[in-house]
Formats: C-alpha cells, sequence, structure tokens
C-alpha cells in the first residue's frame, strides 16, 4: 500500500544523520505523501525497466534502436518521469498528464493506478 510505503519514508526520514530540529509531522499520512510515493515508484519501475531509455534520455544521447519506446517518441517530463509525447500534445482541453501520458511497463502494478 501507498500509506505502509509513505510511513516507512517518514521513518527515514525522521532517522536521518543530518536531520535539523525535530519536525513535528500529523500522525497520519497526508495527500503530498503519497503522491511522492507514486513519484518515486514510478521512477524506480521506469530506471529497472526501461534503464537503457532512461539514460539515453538523460544523456541526450541516441535512443536504443530496438526500444519498444521508440515509436512513442519519449521524453523526461516533470519530476523526471518519462512520458509519451504524440499527438495528443496538440489538445489544449487536455490535462498534462492526459497530453504526456506516462510510460509504465504493461506488467506493473502501478499501470492500474494510471
Amino acid at each position: 500500500s501507498y500509506r505502509v510505503i509513505a510511513y516507512v519514508l517518514r521513518f527515514c526520514k525522521n532517522t536521518g544523520r543530518n536531520r535539523g530540529p525535530q519536525e513535528v509531522s500529523s500522525i497520519e499520512i497526508t495527500n503530498e505523501e503519497i503522491q511522492l510515493v507514486k513519484i518515486r515508484l514510478i521512477i524506480w519501475t521506469q530506471k529497472n525497466h526501461f534503464s537503457e531509455e532512461h539514460k539515453a534520455l538523460l544523456n541526450k544521447n541516441k535512443f536504443p534502436p530496438k526500444s519498444k519506446l521508440l515509436t512513442l517518441n519519449p521524453f523526461i517530463g516533470r519530476m523526471g518521469i518519462i512520458r509519451a509525447n504524440g499527438r495528443l500534445a496538440q489538445s489544449p482541453a487536455l490535462t498534462y498528464n492526459e497530453r504526456f501520458p506516462i510510460l509504465l511497463p504493461y506488467e506493473s502494478k502501478l499501470a492500474i493506478d494510471y
């Protein structure tokens, strides 16, 4: 569950060596913390499944010719997430996430949420 991971991340943050004055956070996990967990999981999944493509996009190198993502014209968008860039990008009526869909492997459980 995203909440469990958010609690673990919060615990790691609160027990870190270089922490400053103790932050008092609420007991409940916030929506922002859950969104951060989702973003971190998406980036982790992309780096593991599309590692060559991710490196090529970061370094602005030539894309692997046998990549399944090649026809999707991928780019690294907001928050470091690999997204598709196609004809939907021209539609002003759509949201950013609708115009530039997040690319996830088919077998990923995260793909169900997006």
